[in-house]
């Protein structure tokens, strides 16, 4: 329910790009053997969007690590 309130309206190009992005994820997670996330880079617990420039892949286990500690 938070990420719903914290969409912001998107185009379908937008909308686009951000399913990229988790089929991009899932790509490198079967040519690595790595688990990836696809990040809040501002999380939505600190106010962050879920929009593209608010979204990067990670490594799984660097993304759990930073929780959801923001520092910007």
């Amino acid at each position: 329910a938070a990420k719903r309130n914290q969409t912001p309206e998107l185009s379908d190009e937008e909308k686009k790009a951000i399913e990229d992005m988790y089929w991009h994820c899932r790509d490198l997670e079967v040519i690595s053997g790595q688990k990836y996330h696809v990040d809040h880079i501002k999380p939505i617990s600190k106010g962050g969007l879920h929009c593209l420039s608010n979204l990067q892949v990670l490594p799984a286990d660097l993304n759990m690590s930073k929780g959801n500690s923001y520092h910007g």
